[in-house]
Parts: structure tokens; sequence; C-alpha cells
């Protein structure tokens, strides 16, 4: 986030100009977010099974 919020700040004036380097930087940081998304929904669809695998087996699963 704070990486984004750079980015756009430098792009902050008077008369924002969005240069090619703040679109490169944009655009490295949404490659990275992507890897990091991938891995959050990866994560997500294992607990998911785990989840499953708990109730049937009748242990279930403990939430807050």
């Amino acid at each position: 986030t704070a990486n984004y919020i750079r980015a756009f700040n430098e792009a902050d004036s008077d008369q924002p100009r969005v240069t090619a380097g703040t679109k490169k930087r944009i655009a490295e940081l949404n490659a990275e977010w992507m890897q990091h998304k991938d891995v959050g929904d990866s994560l997500e669809e294992r607990l998911a099974r785990m989840e499953r695998k708990l109730f049937e087996a009748g242990v279930g699963v403990l939430s807050l």
C-alpha cells in the first residue's frame, strides 16, 4: 500500500502529470500484487479443503 501511495504522490501536483516512470512503477506494483493475490487465493482454496476434511472426519473447526 505504501508503495502505491508513494507512486501516486509523485504524480500529485497543481497540474498532475502521470509520467512514464509512474506508469511503469504502477505496472510493476500491479504485477507484484497479482503474485500475492494468487498465493492468497491458493491458501483460501487449501483452507476450504482442509475444513471440509475436518468436518468429514467429525473434528470440525474453531472459529472466532
